[in-house]
This record gives structure tokens, sequence and C-alpha cells, in this order.
């Protein structure tokens, strides 16, 4: 196979480590069409650098590259220079970055500690599970006050289920990744309507477990005993039963939020 000799040389200078990574990366942007004319598709592949950001700094892109650039002009029996240049600053970027998401979880776990602490005592599966995954949180507010919740009761015209109640006086406000948004910004009752099978009936808030904007609903109370939890899958229209009450939801919740 005739190699283009232009593209030999940037690839000597890839193995060399002598480009920087974000040249490496310009130059694959503007010569990938030509690379691919010039080598087999399995190669061209992998030398094709992963984008920046979510799969790494530019240094592990250039790594990637190099790697195959080596394999590539060996196999043509080229002569060439390797350097671990990009292997040691990945490294570095590495190292870097998980200091700074050590830093970022503690910052986390200050910044929530009151509620875990509050939510650990009530609910401890949905704490333990919170505490494992900072990162999603988005609103993790303090308790509301008694005043609040009896405000809210009264704005609704129905008493809340009294697991609720508790967990409301955990923290005000949950919202987790795009799928779980409950508390008191989000609890309202329906307005009736006799064509949606929600008419009249209390949402504690969005929980997309099936799909985007499904929400929780409250059911009837036997005697003696908490409102089941329900589902209502907004698209269908139709609601099924989630749980025998709210404290028994959160104990299900980390695997339902792992699935969504």
């Amino acid at each position: 196979m005739n190699i283009d000799p232009y593209l030999e040389e940037v690839l000597k200078q890839l193995a060399a480590g002598e480009l920087e990574p974000e040249v490496w990366l310009t130059w694959w942007e503007e010569h990938s069409d030509m690379v691919a004319q010039q080598i087999k598709r399995a190669p061209f592949l992998r030398l094709k650098p992963p984008r920046p950001g979510g799969f790494g700094p530019p240094s592990r892109c250039a790594l990637v590259s190099q790697q195959e650039a080596i394999a590539l002009l060996s196999s043509w029996g080229v002569e060439h220079t390797t350097s671990d240049r990009y292997e040691q600053a990945w490294q570095a970027d590495f190292a870097k970055f998980q200091a700074d998401e050590k830093q970022a979880n503690k910052a986390l776990q200050r910044k929530f500690k009151p509620p875990l602490d509050r939510l650990r005592e009530a609910f401890p599966k949905l704490a333990r599970f919170l505490e494992r995954h900072l990162d999603q949180i988005e609103t993790l507010a303090d308790a509301a006050t008694p005043e609040e919740i009896v405000q809210l009761e009264t704005a609704l015209g129905v008493p809340l289920p009294e697991s609720y109640r508790t967990f409301l006086a955990c923290t005000a406000e949950l919202i987790y990744g795009e799928g779980l948004q409950i508390g008191l910004p989000h609890t309202f009752m329906h307005p009736s309507d006799d064509t949606l099978p929600s008419s009249g009936m209390l949402c504690l808030g969005d929980f997309w477990w099936e799909g985007d904007g499904d929400q929780i609903l409250v059911g009837k109370a036997a005697p003696g005993s908490e409102p089941p939890l329900l589902y209502y899958n907004h698209a269908t229209p139709a609601i099924s039963q989630l749980a025998k009450s709210f404290a028994a939801w959160t104990e299900s919740l980390p695997r339902m939020l792992a699935e969504i």
C-alpha cells in the first residue's frame, strides 16, 4: 500500500510525542477523510482519537492514537522513535481528576450532611443510596418546618401521608438526576377532570420511572393505615400501585432509581 508521505510524517511525530495533544485533535478533524482513504477501516477506528471530555483529557486522546500510530508504522516497516510523553501526561491528568473528584465529594458531603443525617434516621436505605451518589443530587434542601407542612396541608385541603410528613421534616425538597423531584414545591392536587384517572388526586412530585413526566400520586387509605403510593403514567394515561405506603416506596427507591 502506498502511504502518503505527509501522513507517515505526522504519525512519526505522534509516535515520538512531538505533537501537542490539542494539535493532534485539530489535525484529525481536518484530515480524517484523507486518513480513511489511506488505511483500512479497523486501524482507522483505532487511530481515531476519542472525543475529549467524557472520555478523558486531550492527553489520553493522544495516547490512544499514538498506540495505533506506532503499530501502523511498525507494520509498514517505517523507522520511528517512541515517547512516553502522552502516558506521563495522562497519568498526571488522571491523578488530578481523582483529587478534584475527592475534593468535590467532600464538599457535597458537607453541604448535604444535615438532611442526610435526618434521612439516615427515618429512611436509612434511601440515605445510604444518596450518600453513594452525591454527584447526582441536584437539590437536597434543609428540613421543612412544622408550620410549612401545616400550611401545605391547609392549601391542599387534605392531610399528607404521615411518612411523607416525616420525609419533609428531613428535607423540604429532593431532586435527584432527571427522574425524581419530590417535596414542598412539587406537591399539589390534580384538578378535577373526569377524562383523566388523576382527577382530584394528591401528587407528591415527578418520578420518571417508565417515562418522562410521570408522577407519584396518593391513593385512598384503608382505616388505620397509610394510603398506598400510586404511579401515574401520563402517556397511557394509567395509574398503578407503586408501594403500600410512602415509607415502603423509599425502601425500594434505590433499586428503582438505578434503573432510570
